[in-house]
C-alpha cells in the first residue's frame, strides 16, 4: 500500500482532471450548438418578418424591424440587403461591423412566403423568388464567459477532488501504515520488558512487512541468545557453588589442623615446663 499510494493519488487526480476537462468541452460544444441554433432561428425569424416590408418597399418597416432585432442584448448588429447585395437597412449596438472579433454572423435569404414557411416546392413547381437576405451578428462573449466559468468550476472541482483523494489517502495510510508502525512500537516495548517471546504480525510483502520480519528474527535470535546465556550462567553458578562448598570443607580441615597444631605446641610447652622441675627434683633425689 505505501508503494502505490502516491501513484494512485496522482492517477485519480489526473483522471478527474481529464474527466472534468472533457465535461467542460462537451458542455461548451453543447452551448456552441445551442448558440448556433439560436442564431439560425433568429435569422429565419428576421427573414420571415422582413419579407413583407421588403416586398412592399417599406423602408420604415425595415428600420423598425432592425431596431426591434437589436433589443436582444446578444444581437450586435443586424441588416437587410436586396437581391443585388445593397444594404436596405443596417444598425449596430456598439459600432462593431461584419467580421468583428467575438461575433457569430448568420446570413439567411429572404424569399417567398412559401419558402419562409419551409414549404419545399413540389416537382414541376417554379423555385421561389429571391428577394434579398438578412444578416445578423450575435455576440460570442456570453458563451466565452460561460466557458470561462465552466473552466473555473472545473479547476475548482479538480482541486476539491485532489483534496478529497489526498484525505482518503491519508486515512488509508493512517489505517494501513500507522497501525503497523504502532504494532512495531509495541513490540519494541515488549522486548524492553524482557518479553522475548513477543512477535509482531508480518502483513503484506512490503517495506513494513520486511521490517516486521526482521524484528521477529531479531527477537528470536535475542531469545535464543538469552536462553543460552542463562543456561551458561546457571552452569557456571553451579560450578562456583560446588567450588565454594569444597573451599568451605578445605577451610574446615585447615582450621582443624591449625587447632591440632596449636594444641600440640601447647602440650609440648607444658611438657617442657613440667619437665624442668621434674628433672631438677630427680637430680636432687639422686
Amino acid at each position: 500500500a505505501p508503494k502505490i499510494m502516491l501513484p494512485l493519488v496522482l492517477f485519480i487526480a489526473v483522471v478527474a482532471a481529464i474527466g472534468l476537462r472533457t465535461l467542460v468541452e462537451a458542455a461548451f460544444d453543447v452551448m456552441e450548438t445551442s448558440a448556433a441554433h439560436k442564431a439560425d432561428v433568429a435569422a429565419r425569424g428576421l427573414a420571415f418578418a422582413a419579407w413583407a416590408p421588403l416586398s412592399l418597399e417599406d423602408q420604415r418597416g425595415l428600420d423598425d424591424l432592425i431596431d426591434a432585432a437589436l433589443q436582444d442584448p446578444e444581437v450586435i448588429y443586424a441588416g437587410v440587403e436586396d437581391r443585388d447585395g445593397r444594404w436596405l437597412a443596417w444598425a449596430t449596438q456598439d459600432g462593431r461591423s461584419q467580421g468583428a472579433d467575438g461575433v457569430r454572423e448568420v446570413r439567411h435569404p429572404i424569399e417567398t412566403r412559401e419558402l419562409a414557411q419551409a414549404s419545399p416546392p413540389l416537382p414541376g413547381e417554379a423555385a421561389p423568388a429571391h428577394l434579398g437576405a438578412v444578416v445578423i451578428g450575435l455576440s460570442r462573449e456570453v458563451i466565452r464567459a460561460q466557458h470561462v466559468r465552466l473552466e473555473t468550476v472545473s479547476m475548482a472541482a479538480t482541486v476539491v477532488v485532489l483534496v478529497l483523494v489526498s484525505v482518503a489517502a491519508a486515512l488509508v495510510i493512517r489505517r494501513v501504515v500507522m497501525v503497523r508502525l504502532h504494532r512495531l512500537l509495541d513490540g519494541t516495548r515488549a522486548i524492553a520488558r524482557r518479553d522475548l517471546a513477543h512477535r509482531v504480525p508480518v502483513g503484506p510483502e512490503d517495506e513494513l512487512g520486511e521490517l516486521s520480519r526482521s524484528f521477529n528474527d531479531m527477537a528470536a535470535a535475542l531469545e535464543t541468545a538469552t536462553h543460552g546465556l542463562e543456561g551458561a550462567v546457571e552452569a557456571r553458578t553451579a560450578e562456583l557453588v560446588e567450588a565454594l562448598d569444597e573451599l568451605k570443607v578445605a577451610e574446615g580441615h585447615l582450621v582443624q589442623a591449625e587447632k591440632m597444631a596449636s594444641l600440640g605446641t601447647l602440650v609440648a610447652g607444658v611438657a617442657h615446663e613440667l619437665n624442668n622441675p621434674v628433672n631438677y627434683l630427680a637430680g636432687n633425689v639422686q
